[in-house]
């Protein structure tokens, strides 16, 4: 019984380093190196700098377009 801890041992350990492995990989893949991470950080942040701006457009348009909808209803 006891001498099958250390294979059972040494299988999960190997286990944990192929999903390691496989983890750093899916990353690398989906997220792409680091500069490329800090680039699309550093693009996001400045995004929420341009939201409010963007929101207040976008009301605008909003305005302007029910009040172009209530004059050609009329």
């Amino acid at each position: 019984m006891w001498e099958v801890i250390p294979d059972l041992m040494m299988w999960v350990a190997l286990l944990g380093l192929v999903g390691l492995v496989g983890a750093f990989m899916t990353r690398l893949v989906l997220c792409g190196p680091a500069d490329r991470r800090r680039q699309r950080l550093l693009d996001l942040h400045n995004s929420n700098h341009q939201l409010p701006q963007l929101t207040s457009g976008v009301e605008r348009i909003r305005t302007d377009l029910a009040q172009a909808r209530r004059i050609t209803s009329s």
